[in-house]
């Protein structure tokens, strides 16, 4: 997740000192700042999970109680953000990545992905805020994959390995690329609540803790037995690539503006000044 704005949030934080000169005190300074904007991030970000209601068709989808993962991306300037996941009987059909950027034109940003097969749709207050009628995701069996162990704790095992066995890129809007980190615990576990799925695992390849990219891990029953299968999701409007076994098995280009923006796609970003929408006021307006 970001707005490809890295280049700003380095100007930014470079033009607070003269080169070489650094206040005394200032790095620990800058470290209690980045905890209490995590802190207080998290807490909007919560808020603002909490004014959405998800649905698939005519089922309320259920907002998990804890976010899956608080990041922070210094790459990028002060980002701090929140990863929540909305279930049906447990299985994870939305993902939102939900961060406040601090800097000179602070922000709210509220970043949408269906993980559905079928149709999805957002409300808040009375008003449908996304609605898409594409799958957000594509399921295929992952090649060579073993068959699924017989425990849930040897079948974490596997879907440890076989996460190991993708690496993903990214490619800025400046055409920089760079390797993503695969966090190796899963963001979330789900149980065999459908009657195709036997155990299922999201993970996450990141830039320092923040989500780019989501891989989903199934055990699924099929007319052939159990198998493994992958799906993967874009938390990012740049290109991205994902390899397997060094054959790359995904790739998506970096999105237009308008399509980023747009609330009908399974991949959609939402963006809050100060007071608006989503985000409450600035207790602390800067110049």
């Amino acid at each position: 997740m970001r707005m490809g704005w890295v280049v700003l949030g380095l100007a930014i934080g470079a033009g607070t000192c003269m080169a070489g000169q650094v206040p005394d005190g200032a790095p620990a300074q800058d470290a209690k700042i980045e905890a209490a904007r995590a802190i207080e991030a998290a807490r909007i970000a919560r808020k603002a999970a909490e004014s959405y209601t998800m649905t698939t068709g005519k089922t309320v989808l259920k907002l998990e109680p804890k976010s899956l993962l608080q990041w922070s991306n210094p790459v990028s300037g002060s980002f701090h953000g929140s990863v929540f996941l909305w279930t049906d009987r447990g299985r994870p059909e939305v993902v939102a990545s939900i961060y406040r950027w601090y800097s000179r034109t602070p922000h709210l940003g509220v970043e949408l992905h269906s993980l559905a097969s079928g149709p999805v749709r957002a409300e808040r207050e009375g008003r449908i805020e996304w609605s898409t009628d594409r799958p957000g995701v594509a399921f295929r069996p992952i090649p060579d994959a073993p068959e699924p162990a017989d425990s849930p704790d040897r079948r974490m095992r596997q879907m440890r390995d076989l996460a190991r066995q993708f690496i993903a890129e990214e490619t800025d809007r400046n055409n920089v690329s760079r390797g993503l980190r695969l966090l190796s615990q899963p963001l979330y576990r789900y149980p065999a609540t459908h009657p195709y799925v036997i155990d299922g695992a999201l993970f996450t390849f990141a830039e320092a803790t923040d989500t780019e990219i989501l891989l989903m891990l199934e055990a699924r029953r099929g007319k052939d037995g159990p198998a493994w299968h992958y799906a993967l999701a874009r938390m990012n409007s740049v290109s991205l690539r994902v390899f397997h076994s060094r054959r790359e098995v995904w790739s998506v280009p970096t999105l237009p503006w308008e399509q980023v923006f747009d609330a009908r796609q399974p991949y959609a970003l939402f963006t809050f000044q100060p007071g608006q929408g989503v985000n409450p006021p600035d207790p602390n307006p800067g110049p």
